[in-house]
């Protein structure tokens, strides 16, 4: 891989963060956040949403995100639509 550009960059965020990149991807990936704010910044911001979405969706937090209330309120609704 040569030179890896910021149009690129995107393309490889989904391997990098699950690690499952070749090494010599990974290690031009890696000179490129080096080299690159605004692409390392975008990284740690990638990061964060996963975070926040990770959690939105833990198990412990499905009560929270949506009351049983309003999951049954959708159900009914559903089941009345032709």
């Amino acid at each position: 891989m040569s030179c890896l550009r910021c149009k690129e960059f995107i393309e490889f965020l989904d391997d990098y963060t699950a690690g499952t990149q070749d090494p010599a991807v990974r290690a031009e990936f890696e000179r490129h956040i080096a080299d690159c704010p605004p692409c390392a910044d975008y990284l740690r911001e990638y990061r964060q949403t996963i975070g926040l979405v990770k959690s939105c969706c833990d198990a412990k937090n499905a009560k929270a995100m949506a009351p049983e209330g309003l999951i049954r309120a959708i159900l009914a609704a559903r089941r009345k639509q032709p």
